[in-house]
């Protein structure tokens, strides 16, 4: 299984828009493997802002609990900004280790994505 993990820095946008407290802090991922499903790497722009961006997208399988006795089973995709493009490199290389034999996983990029369009 391997772990994201990222911060999320507390910041304002023009003294007026500011992130709200529980969005900030640690955040974090646990992804097995054979749940990959895709990764693409390009660029984000939110607002002003734009970077480097890795979307890693992986099937995420909540067990069941209480009166629900089926598991949820979804596709999530997490947008990972980084600094420095040798970090989503990393990033990536790190999540293809111990991919099993045979595994569909689709990669691709670059690609472009704003805050005013959907992915």
């Amino acid at each position: 299984e391997h772990a994201l993990l990222c911060l999320v820095r507390p910041r304002t946008w023009l003294r007026f828009a500011t992130w709200l407290p529980e969005e900030t802090g640690m955040w974090y991922a646990f992804i097995a493997p054979d749940a990959l499903q895709q990764l693409r790497w390009g660029s984000l722009t939110f607002g002003t802002n734009r970077g480097d961006t890795l979307a890693v997208t992986y099937r995420l399988e909540i067990p069941p609990n209480g009166r629900r006795t089926q598991p949820i089973i979804r596709n999530e995709t997490l947008y990972i900004t980084v600094t420095d493009p040798h970090h989503g490199a990393r990033i990536i290389v790190d999540l293809l280790h111990h991919l099993p034999d045979g595994h569909p996983l689709n990669v691709t990029g670059p690609a472009q994505h704003s805050s005013q369009t959907a992915p």
